[in-house]
């Protein structure tokens, strides 16, 4: 991305208004939405949408970004993570984990209204947020809020950490969790007007 010559003239930009929405994520072996771009040339862009989507028993992150592109805005909205992170990973035990040019100034990956939950199988110091490898996101590159976050008995990092000022930490009362009902009850604060 950022260097190859498209056969019509011009440049391929990268990976752009990607959108990924109304999926059903179950038990990857890995990861659940995964921006990976190891060896690329680093002059490229990630864009796009990510909205809508389930992602549950996800065993690493269900939500990785791996990019060494200098121009990244990706946005995550309205999705549900649910008992993810069911094995270790090392330093990077989070349910959103940022890795690669994180601190460049053309990255702006927002994180508005998710719902954030841990659940049974989400292992011992599993944090919202894993910040690690390359040049390290701050608050400017990554924007997270209005999420809600529920621990399930875990202590992790508060969201304001990450810049969550506006952040509901709550039992986000799920339907029936344990049989894959991840609506919410009417007074679910998820709920909000």
């Amino acid at each position: 991305a950022g260097s190859y010559a498209m056969p019509h003239g011009g440049t391929w930009p990268g990976f752009v208004n990607m959108q990924v929405h109304h999926n059903w994520l179950e038990n990857a072996a890995k990861y659940g939405i995964n921006f990976n771009d190891q060896g690329s040339v680093k002059a490229g862009t990630y864009s796009g949408m990510i909205w809508d989507n389930v992602i549950i028993g996800t065993a690493l992150p269900p939500l990785r970004i791996n990019s060494t592109q200098p121009i990244q805005k990706l946005w995550f909205a309205y999705n549900t993570l649910y008992n993810c992170m069911t094995t270790s990973s090392g330093s990077g035990n989070g349910y959103v984990r940022s890795e690669g040019w994180s601190a460049q100034s053309g990255v702006n990956n927002v994180f508005y209204n998710n719902i954030f939950s841990f659940g049974p199988k989400t292992v011992s110091g599993t944090q919202w947020f894993a910040n690690v490898g390359g040049t390290l996101a701050s608050a400017t590159t990554y924007s997270f809020k209005r999420n809600l976050y529920y621990a399930n008995g875990q202590a992790p990092s508060a969201a304001s950490t990450i810049g969550d000022s506006s952040a509901l930490t709550a039992d986000p009362l799920f339907v029936a969790s344990t049989s894959s009902n991840f609506q919410t009850q009417s007074t679910s604060p998820a709920r909000r007007s």
